[in-house]
């Protein structure tokens, strides 16, 4: 499951519509649904402002790299 799969099941839990994440987020709703339907990457930054608005945590763990 990507991490944007995991803030769309998150937004579906707290009964939001799209618009209301963007909004909350300080973002235009089609760039949050472009995000959520995959067209677009989003910067760290604005994960954090969409996982801010959700009232989650963003954690970033380091991959492990197989040689």
């Amino acid at each position: 499951m990507t991490i944007i799969d995991q803030i769309r099941e998150i937004r579906y839990q707290q009964r939001l519509k799209q618009w209301q994440v963007a909004e909350r987020a300080g973002m235009m709703t089609k760039r949050y649904q472009e995000i959520e339907s995959g067209y677009r990457m989003p910067t760290l930054r604005t994960l954090t402002r969409i996982t801010d608005a959700l009232g989650i945590e963003l954690t970033v763990k380091k991959a492990e790299v197989s040689e």
